[in-house]
């Protein structure tokens, strides 16, 4: 990845910054493909029922949309660096409540609150590096971004694989990938956007200017939930065991990783709109 940067920016400080966002964003990635699976799959074996699974399952993306409007006004009080910080550090404080109790109750609030401090995280985050990437290679940046993420993803129920999704060691070993995500902010001093002060625009306006965008995300969303939530659930309830019904996200991550590097190269290339409807 350092050394696609290299080649595709000359500009050192937008590099390093970029390749910092791009690895946080990464280390996140390996977060959440290992813990929704594993909140689901350890629902399962303790017994909970298939609604408050899929409730659970929900939660966070429900905080998505209750959130995700509010993320225009809270970017003008506090540079995206510091709710980078804060996303990340409110993550590992909830996992750490899940890991002291079983209480389904504060499970859910945990939930709900890792869904917002999440969707601060990914809003910030890549609007931080629209802002640092300029617009004739923003597209390979994006690209390049979403095959490492996508990667992460495809990689971590391997975890499960290991680690299995009882007891409190999956668990520990979630809250401390997290908290390497802290490491890489340490490279981002000095390309930092700062929004306060700005113009927030209300997210409804976005949504009439950008229908196409904003509905494509929505269907892609829908569908990485039902997969990431539900499908390990589906895949135990019809007989295999934890470690198949995790590689089964493993192998759903498998074409999302190999098409990323090409969509990015041909989204510079020729109108994104029809890039979007041939993927569609």
């Amino acid at each position: 990845m350092k050394y696609f940067l290299r080649g595709l920016i000359p500009d050192p400080e937008r590099r390093r910054v970029l390749l910092a966002i791009i690895s946080l964003l990464s280390i996140y990635g390996l977060t959440v493909g290992f813990f929704y699976p594993l909140i689901s799959l350890n629902m399962e074996l303790r017994g909970y029922s298939s609604s408050l699974i899929g409730l659970m399952g929900a939660l966070p993306f429900l905080a998505s949309i209750i959130v995700s409007p509010m993320i225009p006004f809270i970017m003008r009080f506090m540079d995206v660096r510091r709710w980078v910080f804060i996303s990340i550090c409110s993550d590992i404080f909830f996992i750490f409540l899940m890991i002291l109790s079983e209480n389904i109750y504060i499970w859910f609030v945990s939930r709900f609150m890792m869904g917002v401090a999440g969707t601060i995280l990914f809003v910030v985050s890549e609007t931080w590096i629209n802002e640092v990437a300029e617009d004739h290679y923003r597209g390979r940046v994006m690209g390049l971004y979403t095959f490492v993420f996508s990667a992460t993803l495809g990689i971590s129920p391997l975890f499960i694989v290991v680690l299995g999704a009882q007891g409190n060691l999956p668990f520990i070993v979630a809250l401390v990938i997290i908290a390497a995500g802290l490491l890489p902010l340490r490279w981002t001093r000095g390309q930092t956007p700062d929004f306060s002060g700005g113009k927030a625009s209300h997210v409804l306006m976005f949504c009439l200017l950008a229908q196409t965008m904003v509905g494509a995300t929505a269907l892609k969303a829908v569908e990485e939930a039902l997969v990431v939530t539900l499908m390990p659930v589906y895949a135990l309830r019809n007989g295999l065991t934890e470690a198949s019904a995790a590689l089964i996200l493993t192998v759903a991550a498998i074409g999302a990783m190999a098409a990323q590097p090409l969509v990015g190269r041909l989204a510079d290339s020729m109108n994104r709109n029809l890039l979007l409807f041939i993927c569609a």
